[in-house]
């Protein structure tokens, strides 16, 4: 998918409309950290990646730069800092975790250098501020999970799922999802939904899901919507939580819940995935997502667009990154949502790298055309080994290098 939809735009303009003032309407969390990184250091070792080498050649002068990312991203941007320090002693680094929203709005109003996102931002014409550039460095997914002592994995189509945050499905025995899942016992429990009450690209993804597979009821004008924030409907079960740690621990707590984490891919967990379209499952086994939250809480196959039902594993999600389109656009504003792959995963997501284009002097953007460069580098930050460590998928090669046309793009504002 390219464009986004209407709802999109006005939910995430939400996020952005204070960009130019440090006011915002939206809840945010952040974290700040010290990094920690070695004092010792040699000089930047040379690409051997074509196209990669020249812009990953480090300034000589002094400079600090800030980065605000997600928890997805977050374990490995701590490795890429301490890596590239090493190397390059005079760029130094003030590391701190935070929310999209949170992310997004500190990169704008240019407190932040280095913000993340699980979703894509608006086109430029719709951002409050266009100079805003949003750059995919890797691939994850995000996960419905449940907790329902038993059961470790159940099928739900996008209808299910809109019509129980909607409040009109309200037990786990419900004739709709017992006909999906003829094989399972299923209790009487209560459904209790659980959301992000933050600013979140896991809350994008999980509703641009739904908005596309239900344009004429989610995604209409009077639907719920998607976006970073949304209006949820108001049930008697309902909570919400404020960042995808808490997501995970609310719904372990809460028998019958349900929710959605933004997730990394394990290097080394195995578990059966059923993809088929038929209530008779065909199972293989695959490398899927590590557990949130322990063996507590179980996972849902979604259907995609195909009509498979499909558990986010790498194999999945890395099928949903081969159906993007041949052409694509040179500001990647581009979504893994809802592909077309027969047997991709439609919560797929890419993880943008958020900077501004227009730096506070030529120093400054030149350590960040290196310092992302060099992230981006399959010879170093890049890497696969290193992306698969952290949970991450590796960006297609025509996306790779869209982003490396982006970073080349940042420069001092004149």
């Amino acid at each position: 998918m390219i464009r986004r939809s209407a709802p999109y735009l006005v939910a995430l303009t939400l996020v952005l409309a204070g960009c130019s003032t440090l006011s915002t309407p939206i809840t945010t969390t952040s974290t700040t950290t010290s990094t920690t990184v070695p004092t010792t250091a040699t000089t930047l070792p040379l690409s051997t990646t074509p196209g990669f080498g020249r812009t990953e050649i480090p300034p000589i002068n002094r400079i600090s730069l800030t980065t605000k990312v997600n928890a997805t991203v977050a374990p490995i941007m701590q490795t890429w800092i301490a890596s590239y320090h090493h190397a390059v002693r005079k760029v130094t680094f003030q590391s701190s975790v935070a929310d999209s929203g949170a992310s997004i709005v500190d990169t704008a109003n240019a407190t932040n250098d280095i913000g993340s996102s699980g979703a894509v931002l608006p086109t430029a014409e719709n951002a409050s501020d266009p100079q805003l550039l949003n750059i995919p460095v890797a691939v994850s997914a995000v996960a419905v999970e449940f907790n329902l002592p038993g059961i470790t994995t159940l099928r739900l189509t996008p209808t299910v799922l809109a019509l129980i945050y909607e409040g009109l499905i309200t037990n786990w025995n419900d004739p709709l999802i017992a006909k999906l899942n003829p094989k399972l016992t299923l209790p009487t429990e209560t459904i209790t939904t659980l959301h992000r009450s933050d600013g979140s690209a896991a809350t994008d993804t999980f509703t641009q899901y739904l908005s596309q597979a239900l344009p004429k009821s989610w995604g209409s004008p009077s639907g719920v919507g998607a976006g970073y924030l949304v209006k949820w409907p108001s049930l008697p079960r309902q909570k919400s939580a404020s960042s995808n740690a808490a997501m995970v621990s609310e719904c372990a707590a809460t028998p019958g819940c349900i929710t959605y984490v933004q997730t990394a891919l394990s290097a080394t967990a195995a578990a059966t995935s059923t993809a088929s379209t038929t209530s008779t499952a065909a199972a293989t086994t695959t490398t899927t997502l590590a557990p949130t939250a322990g063996q507590t809480l179980g996972q849902v196959q979604v259907q995609n667009p195909s009509g498979t039902f499909v558990l986010p594993t790498r194999q999945s999600v890395a099928a949903e990154t081969r159906a993007l389109p041949n052409t694509l656009p040179g500001n990647e504003d581009i979504s893994l949502v809802s592909t077309s792959a027969l047997n991709g995963y439609p919560l797929s997501n890419f993880e943008f790298a958020i900077v501004s284009n227009h730096q506070s002097g030529p120093v400054r953007a030149h350590a960040l055309r290196s310092f992302l460069a060099w992230t981006l580098d399959p010879a170093h930050g890049g890497s696969l080994t290193l992306l698969k460590e952290f949970g991450l998928l590796a960006l297609p090669y025509a996306v790779q290098q869209l982003s490396l046309s982006q970073v080349r793009s940042i420069g001092p504002k004149y």
